[in-house]
Order: structure tokens, then sequence, then C-alpha cells
């Protein structure tokens, strides 16, 4: 009887026990990150009467017999399961998703405890702390490492060292950082058309560039624009920003004046056939006026003019007498330009003789860099002006006869000192044409350009532009448009200047802040100019007082003669220089190296020259002035990322987070944390989202896992529980007064 008394007892024992665990969880039903426990139930000792017996001698087997001693509490059961999010819109309140604890101490580190309960705080000196003080564990990073690092983003905690309180002095502040590295993506466009022009550079009509001649001192102009450099005709846009795209041998002819004969006599009573060639072709006619009631002048006149469409040359009848005429105006090749003309003897002209008239030359583009001037060949703007002059001069002073300028040319009396027509390359990037006067008297003046003729020179000049081509090259519309803009009626001597349409250079430029150790900041412009097919030049400006080492000493703050090469697809193949070399002169350290790194040869990562607009894409540097520190916000990784009043954000600290082979093996220490049992397993320490540890939210806190409706109904079970083990106790006592009664 007393082994049925002890029964119930220990039962209501054991189930008081399970109604303390489940008021337990009740009332941490608001905890934060609370896990809540179940009281599991196991028989007690059992006392055995009898064993079991095996089937034996025609007897079957027999079971034990045995009596139950009651029930206890074996253990009570943690269980870790996820808890809900709650938003809280507190920048230090962390939550985990997934399995792992915060580790925290109270003795500085040396040892930890553990909580999912992320409602922390920073105290006055710093700590990231707990709601009852522990310092929540992780990493720091070196400032140290801060101030070298290369990295332009907020870059990230060395949790390969030990973990240690998380401190972050709120005055702190972080040193200025020197610019070492630019980076970003640039296009340069290899377009048809671009909006990002730029002037080529002006030239005077000296034909000796002041900056290739010599290695003289370099020339600018106001805005810093180099002036007097000669420039790749085979780059230029015009002023729509439409690339021109001159090919090999495509130009233009330029006519100075209209090519003109001296009078060419006529037998006014020849009878016979006449010929004459002109620009190649045979004129041939027959001399009768008895006949055709025509004078041979006027039947003269007549071949010639049906003839024009194939020599560009028409006769004109002036005081009796027959002139050769070539306005030049016709697009095309040598065949209907200048005048060459040849008469035999036994004519109705009175003189045998060879006409050479050229007032039109034709200008062709190369790619050559040795371009021939004597073949009307150019590349450069400067080849181009200075055939201009040269040949504007040789018709006004020797009147389109070639062979006296050839002569005068020879015994070096036609020089440039005496031109009196000017050209240059004006700062609107037009090809300027100027005559001035020169004091010499050409209708005083004759030159000889065969037997019994003569040619005048010109005090005015008349210009006119058209296209060349032949059978193998087309017209360059575009290069003929612009420089058709020169063409004048007369262009009187005295100081009168034509222009032609404005040439234009496609150009990129891109400022960057650089800073200096000090943390000043610096606008550092780079300017990229299209010097060839897939070659631009660039070259790197700072505000002065500041320098670039390698600059001329006329600009110190200006380095140019860098280069950047791409290939058929557009990628870059050559980017030089690399590195420049910045001198603040302002006390900060100095040389400040910065590399330049716009991608790697052979990829479309960072210099690119494509048909697209160019444009640039995050071109910045890595160096930034000082900062203090103002907010802070965690990422998924747990690393709290620091906002300080100069712009940069930096990974300052980063929680540690452990794992557990045994969850339900930790041992609660009060204040929402855990600690380490000989069950649970040794704490894996490591970063959240790494290994299988949870992924940690910010501004969340973790719920209590505990359910309101499974715990109040556990209750009303316990309570019967307890109830009936009641009834056992009372029920054997009965019984024992029943047998105490037998006595009586």
């Amino acid at each position: 009887m007393l082994r049925s008394l002890w029964s119930g007892v220990g039962g209501m024992q054991a189930h008081q026990i399970a109604l303390d665990v489940e008021s337990n969880n009740i009332a941490n039903v608001n905890t934060n990150g609370f896990k809540y426990s179940r009281a599991d139930f196991s028989t007690m000792i059992v006392q055995t009467q009898r064993g079991a017996t095996v089937p034996y001698a025609g007897f079957g087997g027999v079971n034990d017999y045995s009596v139950g001693l009651g029930t206890g509490i074996e253990t009570t059961t943690k269980v870790f399961s996820q808890g809900s999010l709650q938003n809280t819109h507190r920048k230090a309140d962390l939550a985990l998703t997934g399995n792992g604890m915060f580790v925290v101490s109270g003795n500085g580190g040396i040892s930890h405890l553990y909580t999912r309960d992320g409602g922390f705080s920073f105290d006055a000196v710093g700590n990231l702390v707990t709601t009852s003080g522990y310092i929540v564990q992780g990493w720091l990073r070196d400032l140290g490492e801060i101030e070298s690092s290369n990295s332009s983003g907020a870059g990230t905690v060395d949790s390969t060292r030990p973990t240690g309180n998380i401190t972050i002095d709120p005055r702190l502040t972080i040193p200025a950082k020197a610019t070492r590295n630019l980076t970003g993506a640039i296009n340069l466009t290899s377009g048809v058309k671009t909006e990002h022009t730029t002037l080529p550079s002006s030239l005077d009509s000296t034909a000796t560039n002041n900056y290739l001649a010599g290695g003289l001192d370099r020339i600018y102009d106001t805005k810093d624009r180099q002036l007097e450099v000669e420039q790749d005709m085979g780059v230029m846009f015009n002023d729509a920003g439409e690339a021109i795209r001159l090919q090999e041998s495509q130009g233009i002819w330029v006519s100075y004046q209209t090519a003109t004969s001296q009078p060419l006599k006529i037998d006014s009573a020849y009878v016979g056939s006449t010929t004459i060639t002109i620009n190649e072709v045979n004129i041939t006619w027959t001399n009768n006026p008895q006949t055709s009631r025509s004078s041979n002048l006027l039947t003269a006149q007549v071949a010639i003019n049906n003839q024009k469409d194939k020599t560009g040359v028409e006769a004109l009848i002036r005081s009796g007498q027959l002139i050769l005429q070539n306005t030049n105006q016709i697009d095309g090749d040598a065949s209907k330009k200048n005048i060459r003309a040849r008469i035999t003897g036994g004519t109705a002209f009175a003189d045998s003789s060879t006409i050479a008239v050229t007032t039109a030359f034709r200008y062709t583009y190369t790619q050559q860099t040795d371009a021939d001037s004597a073949s009307g060949n150019f590349r450069t703007t400067e080849d181009l002006r200075a055939l201009l002059q040269q040949d504007a001069n040789k018709v006004k002073q020797f009147g389109g006869d070639s062979a006296a300028a050839a002569t005068a040319a020879a015994n070096r009396t036609f020089v440039q000192s005496t031109f009196s027509v000017k050209v240059i390359l004006n700062n609107s990037g037009q090809f300027a044409i100027e005559n001035k006067q020169d004091g010499f008297n050409a209708s005083a003046n004759a030159i000889g350009i065969g037997t019994g003729l003569t040619q005048p020179a010109y005090d005015n000049l008349n210009i006119f532009v058209s296209a060349y081509n032949d059978t193998l090259t087309t017209t360059n519309v575009l290069f003929k448009n612009q420089m058709k803009a020169l063409n004048t009626g007369v262009l009187v001597e005295g100081g009168n200047v034509t222009t032609s349409g404005g040439l234009r250079m496609a150009k990129f430029a891109s400022t960057i802040a650089i800073y200096d150790s000090l943390g000043n900041k610096h606008n550092l412009t780079i300017d990229f100019t299209k010097v060839r097919d897939k070659e631009w030049s660039w070259k790197v400006t700072v505000p002065e007082p500041a320098e670039l080492l390698g600059a001329s000493a006329q600009r110190p703050n200006i380095l140019e003669g860098g280069s950047v090469t791409f290939g058929d697809q557009g990628e870059l193949l050559g980017f030089n220089p690399s590195t420049i070399q910045f001198k603040p002169n302002n006390g900060a350290a100095f040389p400040q190296n910065i590399n330049l790194d716009f991608g790697t040869a052979g990829g479309h990562s960072g210099l690119t020259s494509t048909g697209s607009e160019s444009a640039a894409t995050n071109v910045n540097g890595d160096g930034y002035p000082s900062g203090q520190f103002k907010e802070f916000y965690f990422d998924k990784t747990g690393t709290m990322i620091g906002i300080f009043n100069n712009g940069r954000n930096l990974a300052l600290a980063q929680v540690a987070i452990a794992t557990f082979a045994n969850y339900e093996g930790l041992q609660e220490s009060g204040s929402n944390l855990y600690s380490e049992s000989p069950n649970s397993g040794r704490a894996t320490i490591g970063t959240a989202g790494t290994g299988g540890r949870a992924a940690v939210e910010a501004s969340k806190l973790e719920m209590s896992n505990t359910d309101l409706s499974r715990g109040l109904t556990q209750l009303i079970v316990v309570q019967r529980g307890f109830q009936a083990n009641s009834k056992s106790v009372t029920t054997a006592d009965q019984i024992l007064n029943t047998l105490l009664g037998l006595k009586q």
C-alpha cells in the first residue's frame, strides 16, 4: 500500500515540475529570443517480483511480474525553433534567421555566454551591450588598415583574428586618405557623329610649327589649349559633329583664279583643217569662211566650246582675239582642270605654242607620315595650311605659270617671307585666307609661258573649291562642303579674308576629385582627343599651384603626351603612361603616385571605343578627406557599417555568431543567456551567413517562440495529471484506514 501512496506523491511532484516549466514558458511569452522548454516524464525504478520464463517441457512461457514505483521528470527539453521577427526601427537591434547564437562576455572576452536576444545598444564609452550589460563579441577593423586600404568601397573586417569586445568610440575620426588609384569605365566614341568635340589647334601662317620644331616652348591659349600643333586631318569632324572620315587619296581641288590664257591670234584668211589639243582632247575643225559663212575666229570658238564637258575649257572672243578660260568648277580629276593646250604649225592660229596655265591645285589626304607636298598630298592640318598658302601665292605672283613658279622656287626667290597671301587655321577651327597688299603691280608685269605668249599675275584672287575623284577614289562630300565655304567672288587685295567651314576633333573630358595626404580636394581633369583611327591622346590638368611631375615649365599643372589605342572591336590595347605623379604644393606629402586603372589590355572593362557616344561611368578615385563618425547600420553579415560626415561608409566591426552541435544541451544562465555544457559541444564561432550560420536581420528582434495556446492547453493537461495523482494518494489513504480498522 505504501508503494501506491508514494507513486501518487511522485506523480504529483513530477506534475508540479511540469507546471513550473509551462508557467515559465508562459511568463516569457514576450521575452526576446526566448526558447520554450517542455518537461519530459519518465518511469521511475521498477520492482520485479518474478522474471519472465521461456516455454519449457510442454509449458508455455510466462511474462514477468513487476511493479512500477511511479514517475519523475527526466529532463527539460529546450525547443530551439525559429521565432517570428518583429520590426523595431532601432539600428542596433539584431535578429538571427537560422542556426546560431550571438556571443557576449562579461569579463573582456575571457569567457563567453550566448544568446538569441539581439536587443543591443551602445553604452557611454561605445561598447555594444545587451540589456543586462554584457558586451557583444566580434571583430574590429584596424583603423590603420582603413588608412592604407586601396578599396573605394566600405571594405571588410578581418574575421580570421580572435574575437573581442565590440567597442566603437563615438568620437571616432578617420584620417584623410591620399588618392592612389583612379578607376572607371570610359567609352571614347568611334561613331560617325558626336556631341563631344573640340577645336583643333590653331596654326599661324609660319611654316615652322612652334612646338614641334626644335622643342621650343609650348604655346597655350586662355583656356589652356595648346596651340601650333599639327593634327591629323583624317579624324576631323565638321561643325555639326559629323565625322568627315577622309580616306587615302580623297581630297579636293582649290582654284585660286580662273585660268586664262593670253589672246590667241587667228588668221582670218586661212582655209583648211585646224587642230588644237586641250587637256589631252584633240579638237579639229575646218576653216573655210566662204563656205561656213562664219569667221575662222567664231568657228574655232564653237569647236572648242563643244568639248567643254570633256576639257573644262571654253573659248571667249575679246577684241577680235581668242582667249581660253577654265573656271575650274567641275568635280573630278585633272582632265577638266587648268589649261594645257598645244598648237602645231600650219593651222589657222598665227603662232605655234604650248600653253600651260595652272590656277587650280589638287590636295589629297594620305595616311603616310611623310606627306609629299610637291604632289599635293597632306596628312595634317599644317600640311594642308602650308599647301594652300604656297599655291595661292604661286597664282598671285606668277599668274598660273607653274614653270616660272618652279624656277623661282629653285632660285630661292619664291620664299615664305615674301608671301602676301597668308593662310592660318584660326581659333574657330577654320582655314582662313587673307589677301594682303604686296606692292607688286600685276598689270605692269608679265610672265612668259610659251613662244610669243604671256600670262599676267593677279592682285585679286577668285577662290573656288570642287571635289576630287577619279576611277579609284570616291568623293568625300563632307570634306568638300566644309572647304567650299572658302568660295568667294573676288578676294580683293588689301586684307580681305575668306574662311572654310569649321573643323572639329572628337574630344571627351572627365573631372575626378582627388585628395592629398592632408585631405585637401583637387579636381583632376583628364582630356581625351582623337588623333588617329583607333588612337586618342590625353592630357591631365590640375588646378594651380599643384603640379604634375613631367609637365612643361610653362604649364607645370598640365601633363600632356598620353596615348590610348584600341583594337578592331573597340577593346583597349594600350594606355600610357599608367601612373602620374602629383605634387600638391600645400604641405602635403609628395610625390603622390596615382595609378590610372582604366582596364586591362584586350578587355572591355575600362576604356573602350565603340560606336556609342562618348561617356564615363563610375569614374572616381579611392581617396577621401578626414571624417567624423556620424551614424551606422548593420548588414546581413552582421557587419557594422559606419557612416562618416565625409561621405565615406566603412566597415567598422562584425558581430560573431556561434553554432553548436547540440543546442538543446546548452545550459541556461539567466538574463536570457546560455552557456556551454558537456552535452552542447564547444562553440564554433564565425561570421553570419557562413558555415550554416544564420543571417543577421537589422532593426528587427526575434520574438519568443512560446506558443501561448499550446502552453495554456498544457496547463490543463498538467492540472488534470496532478489531480489524478492526488486521487491515488487519497485512495491509498482510504485503503490504509480500512486496513487499520480490521484491528478493531
